[in-house]
């Protein structure tokens, strides 16, 4: 059935786009798909918004309606829960379709936009969902400069109250990687899981559309924003290595620092990775092995955890509904998010069996259960695969900067 919806969408899609004038006549029928968007997939709702769009938008329906009333229904999508998620992505879509020459009003676009970044604001899922929409909307270049102006202007807002931190001293043990002479610019995962836990979710999301921003604006450059790139992790304390006589909350909580330190620096390599300034070579080289690193730490905080602890452990924040909301947009593009989560009768039946041992199980890595939560890296971050293989470089003339270990090319090998 998912198959014939798509291809009578796409055919729709096809018309609507080539032949605007003659579809007006049948936007009354086109409107009726608003009667069965619960039954349809993300990716199937922001097609359906995208011949709202084209027929609301065109010259052609200069005299129509179709716009206005386009607005009225997004507009009730988004304050009635149960159909948020379907508004922003329908809000979105019809933004996408506005045009400096159009009839459609910029106040009234600018009104749309400001709704959805303050409605999404109290809900984790529907920030990523927003974000991502975003990107992938940004990143197809159908957006106008006015509207991705803005658009940058609201996350960056959100994104420095949220997740920079300028209070950590250069000597704290909580600040973690930072490149030396580089700012004192933190990324504040350990406060955020402490007084905003369900923002630390959206971190990565609100990067990636911040980065991609950047990018739009500036011609495909990141340089505006490469202090984060060398920006510290603000984590737990660097010598805090035994937490087995931990609370489990705390033992949570420290293991969650490091997943969403881990999710960070992978989107750092999305930002950064097709950059060709040496400078920033060498610093996205440092994060790619700062990831192994990480894992490796996580690696061992949750075998101190114990089974079934360790095995049933889920980063703080997320949640089905968090990531549904993403997944499906995901599979369309690179910069979407891609998680699969097992089913809740699996966790539960986890739960439910007998509690083993922990003895002979402490060598056990609990970490690659846990990429299936990652955010998928770009098709860009796999250019940093043309970086030199250090193990190949002329030993007597070996400058360490932007080169990888044969193990960080087997990690992104392995990402592909």
């Amino acid at each position: 059935m998912q198959g014939e919806i798509n291809s009578a969408l796409d055919q729709l899609q096809s018309l609507c786009e080539r032949l605007p004038s003659l579809m007006q006549p049948m936007v009354a029928f086109v409107r009726g798909m608003l009667d069965f968007l619960e039954g349809f997939t993300k990716a199937q709702i922001r097609k359906v918004y995208q011949i709202f769009g084209r027929l609301a938008t065109c010259k052609e329906a200069k005299s129509s309606t179709f716009a206005s009333e386009l607005m009225i229904v997004i507009r009730k999508q988004l304050t009635n829960p149960h159909f948020q998620d379907i508004g922003v992505v329908g809000a979105v879509a019809l933004l996408s379709y506005v045009t400096p020459e159009g009839h459609t009003s910029s106040k009234d676009m600018l009104g749309l936009l400001d709704s959805i970044f303050r409605i999404a604001k109290s809900n984790s899922g529907l920030q990523i969902l927003l974000a991502d929409e975003f990107s992938l909307t940004i990143e197809r270049q159908t957006l106008t400069p006015e509207l991705v102006n803005n658009v940058q202007d609201k996350i960056a807002d959100d994104f420095e109250a949220y997740f920079l931190n300028e209070d950590l001293k250069e000597e704290d043990p909580r600040g973690w990687m930072g490149i030396s002479g580089e700012g004192s610019v933190a990324i504040g995962i350990w406060p955020t899981l402490n007084s905003a836990k369900s923002h630390i979710v959206s971190l990565p999301a609100s990067f990636r559309l911040l980065q991609i921003c950047e990018g739009f604006q500036h011609q495909g450059s990141r340089l505006g924003i490469d202090a984060l790139l060398a920006a510290k992790l603000f984590l737990y304390p660097k010598d805090r290595e035994d937490i087995s006589n931990l609370a489990h909350e705390d033992q949570e909580k420290m293991c969650s620092s490091l997943f969403y330190a881990i999710q960070w620096t992978r989107e750092l390599l999305n930002a950064f990775g097709d950059q060709k300034e040496e400078d920033v070579r060498t610093k996205v080289a440092q994060r790619a092995r700062d990831i192994l690193e990480l894992e490796a730490k996580l690696g061992k905080l949750m075998k101190q955890m114990g089974d079934p602890a360790a095995s049933n452990f889920i980063p703080f924040g997320i949640t089905d509904n968090d990531f549904k909301t993403c997944t499906d947009s995901a599979s369309i593009s690179s910069l979407k998010t891609a998680v699969k989560l097992a089913p809740k009768s699996a966790s539960k039946s986890a739960s439910k069996r007998p509690k083993k041992s922990s003895k002979g199980k402490l060598d056990k890595n609990h970490v690659p259960r846990l990429r299936k939560y990652y955010r998928t890296v770009s098709l860009k971050s796999l250019q940093i695969l043309e970086y030199p293989l250090k193990e190949l470089c002329n030993q007597e003339n070996f400058d360490p900067g932007s080169t990888l270990d044969a193990s960080v090319v087997r990690y992104m090998i392995e990402e592909m």
